[in-house]
């Protein structure tokens, strides 16, 4: 299902969206990012948490920050 729902995304991104504005691409990139975010703390970092300690909580805010700050540039 996940790899049929990708297809979709890519086709729709590469298709109809490749010339929008970047307002109507916001929505979709931060569900994107959300998407990313909740998988990372589903299934890496409870056991990253656990051998690490509270160092990955704040090297995974520092991540996102610096990508952030990219983004931006």
């Amino acid at each position: 299902m996940c790899a049929i729902l990708l297809t979709l995304a890519v086709l729709i991104g590469a298709g109809p969206l490749s010339d929008a504005e970047a307002e109507t691409l916001s929505l979709p990139l931060a569900f994107a990012a959300g998407a990313v975010l909740a998988s990372l703390a589903d299934t890496l970092m409870p056991e990253a948490y656990e051998e690490g300690g509270p160092t990955v909580a704040l090297s995974t805010t520092a991540g996102f920050a610096l990508s952030f700050y990219l983004a931006t540039l």
